[in-house]
């Protein structure tokens, strides 16, 4: 349904930024 769908994007949008923590930290552990 489009209400699961928005709160799918929205769930997504607020773990974005944590995804992008590690992933730089990943990187960062890597280049040393």
């Amino acid at each position: 349904s489009k209400e699961a769908l928005e709160e799918a994007l929205q769930g997504s949008a607020v773990a974005l930024p944590e995804q992008l923590d590690q992933l730089d930290e990943l990187l960062t552990s890597k280049a040393e």
